[in-house]
């Protein structure tokens, strides 16, 4: 099953909590929403390459702080 849950909920710390909401936050502003809504830009591919490699670290993360009730998927490596 997939669930899109808020962090907070999962106990996780604060600083993690965090790192998600900014990197969550970073996503958001690569999208230009009046002309292009479904590709997402990024300054370079050195940046996009960077914003990915941030979010598997955080996926390490998250399987760090969560147990293993939890599957993380990271369904930008498939």
């Amino acid at each position: 099953m997939y669930d899109n849950v808020s962090p907070r909920s999962l106990g996780l710390s604060s600083a993690l909590v965090r790192a998600l909401g900014d990197w969550a936050a970073r996503w958001d502003a690569t999208y230009d929403l009046v002309n292009d809504p479904a590709n997402p830009t990024f300054d370079s591919p050195a940046a996009e390459q960077h914003f990915w490699d941030e979010g598997r670290r955080l996926g390490e993360r998250l399987r760090s702080e969560l147990d293993d009730r939890w599957e993380i998927r990271l369904d930008f490596d498939d």
